[in-house]
């Protein structure tokens, strides 16, 4: 047999065998060492499936974190003839309407005919006119099917085709690709066959018209195709068929059903991420094995955060805790999600429902309210101290001496620099200030600038309706005249002066912020307010009281979620990175095994060996005593 056989050749001892079992307990400590670096390797790998997990479970958090993830609309129609979708910026209402007309595309075809494709039917280029716009067509050979596909690689908004008209021949039909009253088509017959006569429309294009209303203010809305773009704010409609005597009504309402499925989702990944600590961890009392995270108290941890964030109450919510919108945790280990409840919860309370979920808190000072925070967040109570609050870039005149302005003045108001938005009011002599405000806040209205005029305390004063350094204007003046003549808006006429507001400064929880308008926003690092923002409504610095921030459910899992994932500092990612550590170091000391067990396995046959020479040598001496003995003479008795 291969592995047994005798290669003590002096001995008799099967030294193979000898070696291998005396080496086997030699690699021992090796084995050892394999089977925890095996057992290490799969810890990695079941923590790397928790990274997945509590990624996810992390990613629909968020979605029910923040407000926008509650912005679910949705638009139905009343009639098969209208389609309507919504978007998160839709708001709940309806309007009713009938469809009047659906667009159509214009199409013009010649009045006369040719008896084939390949009839020559252009003796140079084809001019069209389609809209607005005019096309030279190359006919290439000048037959029908090749002006025909001149036509159509055009790219000019048309299309072409020959039609065939029975035995009289073929007609040259043009087609607009495109909808509406100005898709016109008009062909210059002047390079074309006589044969093709002139050019007929078969089809005027027109554009789509819904009215809306039945009395005497009822009123038309217009598209040059089907479909009507935020036919209300969010809403668009897709016109099907026409009926003028069918009212559609398009209702837009909060999607529950939507919502719903986000929760669930939310709850499916929280149980994803439970079942693989728990899959994980348990002992079968047949096999004796256990769990690799049987006895791992971070994965413990990680499961406790995930309960505690579901079913702990949620200070200041009218639900109180996850139980009143149907989310409850079972004796199993598992969350259960009654749909039902829900739903009866958020149809009934759909604020109060949003708020058990989303981020948030309160405030003793009504002049501080939440804008943002963060997964680094933590709930807590902070103080706020406002050492400036944030101010609007304003100009405040002077007062006129008389009842309106001395001469004609020019008022130009510049946002964005040279590159921007300028808006001008000419006021004439005799103008008051509140007939320059009106004129400059038509001016404004006119460009869609967020800016306002006033008069206050019988100055003229100049205002941005943003707050802080980025809300900035620039003005200028025709005229300046001494004081009380004019509006005193400049300190020199015909330059442009400056004007910008300013950011609100101070503290939350003793930690400077940083001001944004009227945004004072916490250090993303600091590790206890995390990006915690608020706005400051304030106009005078001061203590403004105490801040409560208090995450609701998602936001909960979405901080212990995410806090576990975090490269850095993350539970499960410090968990891998130490365990990638470990199953290292257990490599190199298999190595430096693998040098000591191949020079032990040397030195134990060099010693077999010299053994066997050893006996080999015994063996030749016994043999020449025994000679010499043998050879010696016998006595003999007299």
């Amino acid at each position: 047999m291969a592995n047994s056989s005798v290669d003590g050749l002096i001995s008799g001892l099967d030294t193979t065998t000898i070696i291998n079992q005396l080496m086997s307990l030699e690699r021992a400590p090796q084995d050892r060492l394999k089977t925890q670096k095996s057992a290490i390797g799969s810890e990695i790998a079941i923590y790397q499936t928790l990274n997945t997990k509590f990624s996810a479970l992390a990613a629909k958090a968020q979605e029910l974190a923040r407000p926008a993830g509650w912005a679910v609309m949705k638009a139905t129609s009343s009639s098969a003839a209208v389609t309507a979708t919504a978007t998160s910026s839709a708001s709940a209402g309806q309007l009713s309407f009938t469809v009047q007309q659906l667009a159509r595309a214009e199409s013009v075809a010649s009045t006369g005919t040719v008896a084939s494709t390949a009839v020559i039917v252009a003796t140079g280029p084809v001019t069209l006119h389609v809209g607005s716009e005019t096309v030279n067509i190359d006919p290439g050979n000048g037959s029908l099917s090749a002006l025909v596909d001149a036509i159509n690689a055009s790219g000019a908004g048309i299309s072409a085709a020959a039609v065939k008209v029975g035995t009289a021949g073929y007609r040259l039909q043009v087609s607009s690709t495109t909808t509406g009253a100005a898709s016109t088509i008009t062909v210059d017959t002047t390079n074309l066959a006589a044969s093709l006569g002139s050019f007929a429309t078969v089809q005027s294009g027109r554009d789509a018209v819904i009215r809306i209303g039945g009395g005497p203010g009822a009123y038309d809305v217009t598209s040059a195709t089907n479909s009507i773009s935020d036919l209300l704010p969010g809403v668009s409609v897709q016109l099907q068929q026409e009926d003028p005597d069918t009212t559609v009504t398009v209702s837009v309402a909060r999607d529950s059903a939507a919502i719903a499925d986000k929760v669930s989702a939310l709850v499916d990944a929280a149980n994803a991420a439970l079942s693989t600590i728990a899959s994980n961890s348990t002992y079968d009392p047949d096999t004796k094995k256990a769990g690799l995270l049987l006895a791992d108290g971070n994965a413990r941890r990680l499961a406790d955060q995930v309960y505690t964030s579901i079913s702990s109450l949620v200070a200041g919510s009218s639900l109180g805790s996850a139980g009143g919108v149907g989310i409850s945790l079972v004796k199993d280990g598992t969350v259960a999600f009654d749909r039902n409840k829900f739903l009866a919860a958020y149809n009934a309370d759909p604020s109060g429902v949003a708020r058990l979920f989303q981020e948030g808190g309160t405030a003793t000072d009504s002049r501080v309210t939440y804008l943002a925070g963060s997964d680094n967040t933590r709930a807590g109570t902070y103080a706020v101290d406002i050492t400036q609050p944030a101010l609007q870039a304003s100009k405040t005149g002077t007062d006129l001496s008389g009842a309106g302005l001395l001469a004609a003045e020019t008022i130009d108001v510049r946002i964005g620099g040279a590159s921007g938005t300028t808006v001008s009011y000419a006021a004439q002599a005799g103008a008051t200030l509140d007939d320059v405000a009106d004129g400059l806040n038509a001016a404004f209205a006119s460009k869609a600038v967020a800016m306002s005029a006033s008069v206050q305390s019988g100055q003229l004063v100049l205002r941005t309706a943003a707050y802080g350094s980025l809300a900035s204007f620039e003005v200028r003046s025709s005229a300046l005249g001494v004081a009380g003549d004019q509006t005193g808006l400049v300190a020199a006429a015909g330059v442009w002066e400056s004007h910008a507001g300013t950011d609100v400064a101070g503290t939350i929880n003793g930690v400077t912020a940083t001001g944004q308008g009227q945004a004072l926003i916490a250090p993303a690092l600091d590790p206890t307010l995390g990006g915690l923002a608020l706005t400051i409504t304030a106009t005078a610095p001061g203590s403004l009281g105490t801040f409560t921030y208090t995450p609701g459910i998602a936001a909960r899992l979405d901080a212990a979620a995410s806090d576990a994932i975090d490269f850095g500092t993350g539970s499960i990612t410090t968990a891998i990175s130490g365990r990638q550590t470990q199953s290292k170091q257990l490599d190199d000391q298999i190595s430096n095994w693998d040098v000591r067990l191949a020079a032990r396995e040397a030195t134990l046959r060099a010693q077999f060996a010299t053994m066997e020479t050893a006996l080999g040598k015994l063996k030749d001496q016994s043999s020449w005593l025994a000679g010499q003995l043998a050879s010696l003479p016998t006595s003999s008795n007299k």
